[in-house]
């Protein structure tokens, strides 16, 4: 057994919440004219979290995406790491680090 030496997390848009998000990331979504938080990071592994030698550790996380109707059906979705214990919630936070 061994904690792991990274965080790894996604980024995605979250209905935006007064409390939990940052006004700079607000937007308004044209598919379904929700106010939305854009860029926030979600993450599915922490560093220091126990990992097991023989187990396999899966973490999951609903993602919901809209397809317009003469789109393809395909996206794409980004696993991150982070060295830090500092988790910032915000993609531009991590990327900037601020």
């Amino acid at each position: 057994m061994r904690s792991c030496p990274r965080s790894y997390g996604i980024k995605l848009s979250q209905k935006f919440s007064g409390i939990r998000h940052n006004p700079q990331d607000t937007y308004k979504d044209s598919f379904t004219n929700r106010v939305m938080a854009s860029a926030q990071m979600i993450w599915l592994i922490k560093k220091g979290d126990l990992l097991l030698s023989n187990t396999l550790k899966e973490a999951e996380e609903i993602v919901t995406f809209r397809f317009w109707e003469k789109e393809g059906r395909k996206f794409g979705l980004c696993v991150y790491e982070y060295p830090d214990d500092d988790l910032p919630t915000r993609f531009l936070t991590a990327r900037e680090g601020a």
